[in-house]
């Protein structure tokens, strides 16, 4: 009986020291600090803000200024769907101090469905309400597109050399791996399945 105690804290230390591994370590950056938009009306999308990202990615190909290909892609995958106006967020910002999945940065991020996501008209204005938050490595935003079934998309918001942003799109399948420890995550604290149903 106390070989199988024994080794019933063995696994179970095991098994902890396992999912510590794979949480994405953070640091909240946003303390004390009131970070939050205002109600957005939805009508905002990656395709059309020309102004706030010159430069549209999917995935990892090359950022392009050229909208044709890139927003037809964009257009299939239903980034060009009317959302619906969202209440004001409060928000939340983090660095990174480890490397960290899309799924790891997703669990980190979400409770249930919806939360954590922001949509793309509330993404838009926070880079322009607060640039001092965007890092020169990378800026991850999440959003849903289809919370009847969970259709999660990293939003990657890079400054590029010229000092104008890109956002570039990932899914899951993409299976990125974040790994510079100066990748900031936003995270909607009050995003819910209410005020993210598009």
């Amino acid at each position: 009986m106390k070989k199988f105690y024994i080794l019933a804290i063995m696994i179970g230390l095991a098994i902890t020291g396992f999912s510590q591994k794979n949480k994405v370590e953070t640091q909240m950056l946003s303390f004390n600090k009131d970070v939050h938009l205002s109600s957005q009306d939805g009508k905002d999308d990656l395709i059309t803000s020309k102004k706030t990202f010159p430069y549209l990615a999917i995935g990892t190909e090359q950022p392009d200024t050229n909208r044709g290909e890139i927003a037809a892609n964009l257009s299939y995958l239903g980034f060009n769907q009317l959302h619906a106006a969202t209440p004001k967020a409060s928000l939340e910002v983090y660095r990174i101090i480890s490397g960290g999945t899309f799924n790891q940065i997703l669990d980190f991020l979400t409770d249930r469905p919806g939360e954590g996501a922001m949509s793309q008209n509330q993404i838009i204005t926070f880079c322009k309400k607060y640039p001092q938050y965007l890092s020169d490595k990378s800026t991850l935003f999440l959003t849903c597109l289809d919370l009847d079934f969970p259709d999660y998309y990293m939003i990657s918001v890079a400054k590029l050399l010229d000092g104008s942003l890109c956002a570039s799109v990932y899914s899951r399948e993409d299976n990125r791996f974040w790994t510079d420890r100066n990748i900031v995550i936003i995270r909607n604290h009050e995003a819910s399945q209410e005020s993210l149903d598009y």
